[in-house]
């Protein structure tokens, strides 16, 4: 220590003022390199964060409201003047599952049965759910088999009724 300390002495005030000047300067790039960037980069991280978790609380409150709705115990109403049987028929067509349906049959004005052959399991619970959530209509039921030694699709006789 005391050879640092006479070196010193021996250097001028120029010298001395520039190597004091050096060392704030190391000093503060530093303490950017290892306080004040880590401190932004992980507050950059946690705003990101922030507006992500905003994003999902909007989205539950929306989900909420539609619980709280169809809590109420009524379901959407089919469009005017159509038959349940026609309903089935053309939400089953818009999943793409027209050429899918083999047979339908209706039994009275409330239940509908249906036969589908070679449907993607998830197409079909989608087609379902759409037809209990947004029309009330329920599955009093179902039947599924395998389409086939090792295919993925199945075959499914479903009974609906609607309310009455």
């Amino acid at each position: 220590m005391s050879m640092i300390r006479e070196h010193w002495d021996t250097l001028q005030t120029r010298e001395r003022r520039m190597i004091l000047l050096a060392g704030l300067a190391i000093f503060i790039l530093l303490s950017e390199m290892l306080f004040l960037s880590p401190y932004f980069d992980e507050r950059k991280r946690l705003e990101q964060q922030i507006e992500i978790l905003h994003g999902d609380l909007n989205w539950m409150h929306q989900a909420s409201a539609q619980v709280k709705q169809l809590s109420k115990g009524k379901p959407a109403a089919r469009p005017s003047g159509q038959s349940m049987l026609s309903l089935v028929d053309s939400t089953a067509k818009s999943y793409g599952l027209g050429q899918l349906v083999k047979r339908v049959q209706p039994d009275g004005q409330n239940i509908v049965r249906i036969w589908l052959e070679g449907v993607g399991f998830d197409v079909m619970l989608r087609w379902l759910s759409v037809l209990s959530d947004r029309y009330g209509l329920v599955v009093t039921g179902l039947v599924v088999d395998r389409s086939g030694e090792g295919s993925e699709l199945i075959n499914a006789r479903i009974v609906f009724e609607g309310a009455k």
